[in-house]
């Protein structure tokens, strides 16, 4: 027979009246000021961290007193060429040194901020920003002519802060970088005002926006960021992180570009993960913290037993997006077991798989999959590319009418690497 909670066996953090657990830790205090803004509020916390951010590849480094004086000349940039409070700004950017200087910049002015994945395609990105108040977009050389034609600025951004300003395709980010810090006004920004519009992967489906307000992404970094800190002996500015997990994506976002710089810690910046490239990165700079995804954590393990790399500078590497296996975790900890390896609730199931789609031809449709496949690979980000086709009777939908992917991967075909 099942035990029976009682009153003597219930323990003194759950409520049997209300059915909620109540945390054990002391609670973290959110600003109340209504008027607090995400920057201001980063920005007000003391620490002893000196560098802010550097670049993996080159070596090039902003400290935190320059950081701050980035932002605010940032801000005086954008407000010298028309943005203002309510305006969208785009940023189609891989991880680089001055992603989060334009995104800090662009919420001191009171602008809402979208930031997609630099291979994003055409369609994608009209489908995301070709409406609503959409005036500005920073992105790589290689990306510009993605966005022309859609009736706002598009503003080059070179790979550094430093070397890459020489090339004249670079004035206009030059101009605004380097405008006069204190010529910015700041405008009344609310707690409930929107900060950001984030988008979904889109591996399962169309992607979705999300809308976070300056409120949001305080919490983000007081409870998701600081309050982790807050659990460690260690001084939270004798940390470096490595970004090489998107600064596109919330986590990234939140943590990487925002959160981190709030704590005094060094982030040092990848443009793209290479499993060599970050084994050298982690020595050089002495690497103690990693966030990943499932994939680069194997990639770490397997680099162990091929070249005996040690990563003795690592303290904790945490993976999410993605379930982590048995196997992978064992792996991981026999090759590396001085490392606290975290593992992030998942968010997105269909990591590690390849796009697969279902099809219900119309009535008399003989189409083909390779048709299927050639029209969505124009459409689409690279990784979202169909690989594979299955023709079915029907879709299997809840009753609420949300499609049963796991019933169509059951019965119709793995999408499994």
């Amino acid at each position: 027979m099942a035990e029976t909670l009682t009153q003597k066996s219930t323990p003194s953090w759950y409520s049997t009246n209300t059915g909620i657990y109540s945390a054990l830790n002391t609670p973290r205090t959110l600003p109340t000021n209504p008027t607090m803004d995400l920057v201001t509020f980063l920005f007000s916390h003391s620490h002893g961290g000196e560098t802010a951010l550097v670049d993996a590849s080159s070596g090039l480094s902003i400290s935190y007193q320059e950081l701050q004086e980035l932002v605010m000349s940032m801000a005086s940039g954008l407000q010298s060429i028309g943005v203002s409070k309510g305006h969208l700004v785009l940023l189609l950017l891989p991880n680089t040194l001055l992603l989060p200087v334009i995104l800090l910049g662009a919420l001191s002015v009171g602008a809402v901020v979208t930031a997609m994945n630099p291979l994003s395609s055409r369609e994608e990105i009209k489908k995301n920003v070709g409406h609503g108040n959409s005036v500005l977009a920073f992105a790589f050389l290689e990306n510009m002519k993605k966005i022309d034609g859609f009736g706002f600025q598009v503003i080059a951004v070179p790979d550094n802060h430093a070397g890459g300003f020489v090339s004249s395709d670079f004035n206009a980010s030059f101009k605004l970088l380097y405008c006069d810090p204190r010529a910015s006004l700041r405008p009344e920004i609310r707690q409930t005002d929107t900060a950001a519009i984030l988008y979904s992967s889109g591996t399962s489906g169309a992607s979705k926006g999300v809308v976070l307000t300056h409120a949001n992404l305080i919490a983000m970094v007081e409870l998701f960021v600081r309050f982790e800190a807050s659990q460690y002996d260690r001084e939270p500015c004798e940390n470096v992180y490595l970004a090489a997990i998107p600064m596109f994506h919330v986590y990234g976002m939140s943590l990487l570009a925002i959160g981190l710089l709030s704590l005094g810690s060094k982030v040092v910046v990848m443009n793209k993960f290479g499993v060599e490239e970050a084994v050298n990165v982690i020595d050089t700079f002495k690497v103690t913290h990693f966030p990943v995804v499932p994939p680069i954590l194997t990639a770490l393990t397997q680099a162990k037993a091929a070249g005996g790399c040690e990563l003795k500078s690592l303290i904790q590497v945490s993976s999410g997006a993605a379930p982590l296996s048995r196997k992978i975790i064992h792996e991981f900890l026999d090759a590396f077991p001085h490392v606290d390896l975290i593992q992030v609730i998942a968010e997105d199931e269909e990591a590690g798989e390849i796009p697969v789609a279902f099809i219900v031809r119309a009535p008399g449709s003989a189409i083909s999959s390779s048709e299927i496949i050639e029209y969505t690979a124009k459409r689409v980000t690279p990784y979202k590319k169909v690989r594979k086709v299955v023709f079915v009777q029907s879709i299997p939908r809840t009753p609420a009418g949300k499609i049963l992917k796991r019933v169509l991967k059951n019965h119709n075909g793995g999408s499994k690497l």
